[in-house]
């Protein structure tokens, strides 16, 4: 039996300081597509979240500057699988493979 799950796109504000979600939702949560904002209105995340949980594919920003900070796969909000982390000025930090636990591994020996 095929299941249709109905969602629709629109903005939803997620918390008072202003951080909002502009895609696709489903009974009030981000579900789908769209692109998450901080609270000064910066991009943050864009691509697919599910019940407020990134998921499958999608990009982090910088919010200062709002350039793409990584780029690639996502299991349960948090980075796995294949990705790539950019520094600051748009070069390739690290490309392949990515899981969250060996990235802070990574992160701090390089300190």
């Amino acid at each position: 039996e095929l299941v249709t799950i109905q969602y629709h796109d629109e903005v939803v504000d997620l918390d008072a300081d202003g951080r909002r979600w502009e895609g696709g939702v489903r009974d009030g949560k981000p579900f789908g597509n769209g692109t998450l904002y901080n609270s000064e209105g910066r991009k943050e995340y864009e691509g697919f979240m599910i019940n407020q949980v990134k998921v499958c594919y999608g990009k982090e920003y910088y919010s200062d500057i709002e350039t793409v900070k990584y780029a690639g796969c996502y299991f349960d909000d948090k980075r796995f699988g294949y990705g790539v982390l950019y520094d600051r000025s748009g070069g390739v930090e690290y490309g392949g493979r990515i899981e969250e636990l060996v990235l802070l591994w990574i992160c701090y020996c390089e300190k």
